[in-house]
């Protein structure tokens, strides 16, 4: 996800479609709008991916509960709990980074 590509922003592109417009580059271009689409399609894909990751876990931490009162040996679920729960706040912060950046590239 760091290769060249993908470190522009939509400016950059943006910027980059206006110069080869300027220069009369037709080829450039259309290049500069086939990587935009597909760095935009790339942030959709991220977050629909952090979205369904997110879910599952919440799935996961509901079933674990759902265990609890049968369970015996409930320290064990609780830690099981808390670790989903880590994660779940990790891929929330990832969603709300990767939300704010498209709103960022929207308002730009």
């Amino acid at each position: 996800m760091f290769n060249n590509e993908t470190s522009l922003e939509v400016n950059d592109y943006l910027d980059l479609y206006i110069l080869a417009r300027n220069l009369g580059d037709n080829d450039w271009q259309q290049d500069m709008i086939t990587r935009l689409q597909r760095h935009i399609s790339n942030r959709s894909l991220i977050l629909h991916t952090l979205w369904r990751e997110y879910k599952k876990v919440d799935e996961e931490i509901h079933e674990l509960y759902s265990q609890l009162p049968k369970q015996t040996s409930s320290k064990e679920l609780k830690e099981k709990i808390l670790n989903l729960k880590k994660r779940k706040f990790d891929i929330s912060n990832k969603i709300q980074m990767e939300e704010r950046r498209s709103a960022k590239d929207a308002n730009s």
